[in-house]
C-alpha cells in the first residue's frame, strides 16, 4: 500500500486526458478508504520556483537516477491502480520541508511549515481547487491539511 514520502512511477495524464505517460510524482497524502492519492509531481528539470530539490542524499530508500525537484505547484489526485511502482522514499526531515513549502504556498503569506495549518484534507483536493479550499477554510476559521 502507498504511504507518504514514497517517490512512486505513475501513469500521469496529460491535461487533455488523450495519453499518458510514466513519471516519478511524491505521495503527500492517501491513499484515501476510495483508492485517491494526492501527490505532487518530480521532474530533473531544474525548478527555481515553488520547488524542493531532494538528491540521493534526501532518501531513506531507493534512488533517483538524477538531481530532482518537487514542484510544489503541481498538486494532483490520483487513483492508486496508476502507480507502477515505488522508486524511493523521501527522509522524514525532507518531506517535512517539501509539506512546509506546500502549505506556503496554498494559503500564500503564511510561513512554510506552519503548524496552524495542519487540520483535515479535503477529500478531492487537486491543482484546480486547492486555493478555493484555503478560502473556504479561511473563512470557516479552520485550515486546510498538508500532510
Amino acid at each position: 500500500m502507498p504511504k507518504p514520502s514514497e517517490i512512486i512511477l505513475i501513469e500521469f495524464p496529460f491535461s487533455s486526458f488523450a495519453a499518458a505517460k510514466r513519471r516519478p510524482a511524491l505521495i503527500i497524502h492517501g491513499p484515501t478508504r476510495h483508492g485517491d492519492i494526492l501527490a505532487l509531481v518530480v521532474t530533473s528539470k531544474p525548478q527555481p520556483v515553488e520547488s524542493v530539490s531532494i538528491t540521493q542524499g534526501d532518501l531513506l530508500l531507493g534512488s533517483l537516477a538524477k538531481p530532482s525537484w518537487v514542484r510544489c505547484d503541481q498538486l494532483h489526485t490520483f487513483d492508486q491502480s496508476l502507480i507502477r511502482g515505488t522508486i524511493a522514499i523521501l527522509s522524514p526531515a525532507v518531506f517535512a520541508r517539501i509539506q512546509g513549502s506546500l502549505c506556503g504556498l496554498c494559503v500564500g503569506a503564511a510561513p512554510r511549515g506552519d503548524q496552524a495549518c495542519r487540520k483535515t484534507w479535503p477529500r478531492s483536493l487537486t491543482e484546480t481547487n486547492r486555493r478555493e479550499a484555503h478560502q473556504v477554510a479561511a473563512r470557516r476559521g479552520s485550515h486546510v491539511l498538508h500532510a
